[in-house]
């Protein structure tokens, strides 16, 4: 049971959650983009565009982000 607690915390995956306020994005490789109505973000090889309103970067640190605001759609291009 240890080893897959261990295995997860260590697991350097990304991770997008949507949340009822906005955005968390875990593991991300580089934030492009940011306004109050879009924000752009690479993870990996695969481009995210996230539309939205009143969207505000809250915390950000180099590992993760999470964003406020009314998230209204997501297109993801590789």
């Amino acid at each position: 049971m240890l080893n897959n607690i261990s295995t997860y915390l260590k697991n350097e995956e990304y991770r997008v959650t949507f949340l009822k306020y906005g955005l968390h994005v875990l593991n991300y490789k580089s934030l492009i983009d940011i306004n109050t109505n879009m924000i752009i973000f690479k993870i990996d090889n695969k481009l995210f565009k996230v539309n939205g309103k009143n969207m505000i970067l809250k915390k950000m640190d180099k590992k993760e982000f999470l964003i406020n605001g009314k998230i209204e759609s997501v297109v993801i291009n590789e």
